[in-house]
């Protein structure tokens, strides 16, 4: 790993001197200071990828057309996709809807986002009132801790929530986490069930967020006063004022192990294990592509990452000064071999380390991302938010594929950031 540094610094300085002298046979002073101070600060913060297929338009189906089945969704009972066309629907994002006949639920596990010991989790979807139906009945929405199998919020969803709606709109419905010392790092479950004996619901455009608040206040002051009967006073002010400035423009984060060069394989040979990295799932190691699986071989140095069926690698890089503002960038070379498919992967940024971590962006991998026999540069860039900045110092960077066959290679991973101009 190399590192490069670019940096501009000024300083500019002035100063002023004067002096008076004054006579007087009466002279009163007087001087009343209050000072107060007050800061509330609440920032925000949508959580993308938080949903796998949160508009439910993975599974693309002809107008009008239904399928009874949903990618990356458990459903129980007659659930799907549908996409209206026929006005059954006022769509909320894209072309398509989950449906969930009588008695029928849905559920996924939030991705990235866990209980929060500074931050409530905020949830949202928005559930559809069918237009050939007389009313909207009702539907269930919970928010589940999947570690004590609890719920943590839910919401019964009837007719109240469509008052000032028509048959065919949808309703935003928010749930919630709050922040919990003692549950931070459990994970959450989004489930929702038509719980009615009768009529189709719908559901569309799901979402996680993050809300951090802090708020400080200060209060003093001081009086006092004097007299004499003569006085002679001499005053003399001088002031010089410096100011330097000094921005780090560039800083190039080390990774370890960035092109998986520690262990020396011959080539076509693998070993299931990554040399400084962690990983996940049941197929993933270090691999020396030969000139059948790349024309080219590894893009730097012999070796590189594989990665299986829903399998991956992650690294978690601590002690970081982490800045509102900058700009952070992660990198790599991602392959897909010639003698092997390729259907889909991801890479992800997290702020934070282990169950607390956050996820900061990601970029998903298709089959037009890539070209077979041969790698190319994908990766994250993202901005750091002023919560990020305040309550994180580590970041965790991972490479996972996501199919359910097939494979994905990694190489010569890169992570750096830009500090905003001061």
């Amino acid at each position: 790993t190399t590192s490069s540094t670019s940096t501009t610094s000024s300083t500019s300085t002035s100063s002023t001197s004067s002096t008076s002298t004054t006579s007087s046979t009466s002279t009163t002073s007087s001087t009343s200071t209050t000072s107060s101070t007050s800061t509330s600060w609440s920032s925000s913060m949508d959580i993308p990828a938080s949903f796998f297929n949160p508009s439910f338009e993975t599974d693309v189906v002809a107008a009008g057309a239904f399928q009874t089945s949903v990618t990356n969704w458990k459903t129980r009972g007659t659930a799907g996709v549908f996409f209206p066309d026929n006005n059954e629907y006022n769509v909320v994002d894209g072309n398509q809807v989950l449906f969930l006949a009588a008695g029928a639920w849905a559920s996924q596990h939030i991705q990235g986002v866990r209980i929060q010991n500074h931050a409530e989790v905020q949830v949202s979807a928005y559930i559809g009132w069918r237009s050939t139906s007389d009313r909207f009945l009702q539907t269930t929405v919970q928010l589940i801790n999947t570690h004590t199998r609890q719920v943590v919020d839910e919401v019964f969803v009837t007719a109240f929530h469509f008052a000032n709606l028509t048959a065919g709109d949808f309703a935003l419905i928010s749930l919630s986490a709050p922040a919990s010392m003692e549950s931070a790092g459990q994970g959450l479950k989004l489930k929702i069930t038509n719980t009615a004996e009768r009529n189709q619901i719908a559901v569309d455009n799901v979402s996680v967020g993050l809300v951090f608040t802090t708020s400080t206040s200060t209060s003093s002051s001081t009086s006092s006063s004097s007299s004499t009967t003569t006085t002679t006073s001499t005053s003399t002010s001088t002031s010089t004022s410096t100011s330097s400035s000094s921005t780090t423009a560039f800083v190039e984060i080390a990774v370890a192990s960035p092109s998986f060069e520690a262990t020396v394989l011959s080539d076509g040979s693998f070993v299931t294990m990554v040399d400084s990295w962690s990983t996940f799932g049941t197929v993933v190691g270090t691999f020396n592509p030969g000139t059948a699986e790349y024309a080219a071989e590894a893009p730097d140095g012999s070796n590189v990452a594989y990665c299986g069926a829903n399998s991956g690698v992650f690294q978690e890089i601590t002690n970081l000064v982490i800045v509102e503002g900058a700009t952070i960038t992660l990198s790599a070379m991602a392959g897909w071999r010639n003698d092997i498919a390729f259907t889909s992967a991801v890479v992800r940024l997290y702020v934070g380390v282990g169950d607390t971590k956050e996820l900061v962006d990601f970029t998903m991998l298709t089959t037009s991302d890539l070209v077979q026999g041969d790698f190319r540069l994908v990766g994250v860039t993202s901005t750091f938010t002023a919560a990020q900045a305040m309550f994180f110092d580590s970041l965790t960077i991972e490479f996972e594929y996501t199919g359910s066959s097939g494979q994905v290679n990694f190489d010569n991973v890169s992570l750096s950031y830009v500090n905003p101009p001061n």
